[in-house]
């Protein structure tokens, strides 16, 4: 299987690639759906793993809350049909 990590740091590329991923870059909470939507086209599955990891209530919302319905609006735009979180 093909693999790509969506991740905002770039500090975290070159963890996806050493695991044998590819790297892609996207800000949750800043970035637009439609460019979520870009980087999930053609892609058969989507495993939302992102978390505010106790970094307080609004940073939930944003990444949990928020940032979870982006991706699945983006999911559904590119045609992926299977998404877990």
């Amino acid at each position: 299987d093909a693999v790509t990590g969506v991740h905002r740091s770039e500090a975290q590329s070159e963890a996806v690639e050493q695991a044998g991923g590819t790297s892609a870059l996207y800000d949750l909470i800043e970035g637009p759906v439609e460019d979520l939507a870009a980087l999930l086209k053609g892609q058969d599955a989507v495993v939302f793993s992102a978390g505010a990891h106790g970094t307080g209530r609004d940073q939930t919302t944003l990444i949990d809350g928020q940032g979870l319905e982006k991706a699945v609006d983006a999911a559904r735009r590119a045609g992926v049909r299977r998404f877990r979180s």
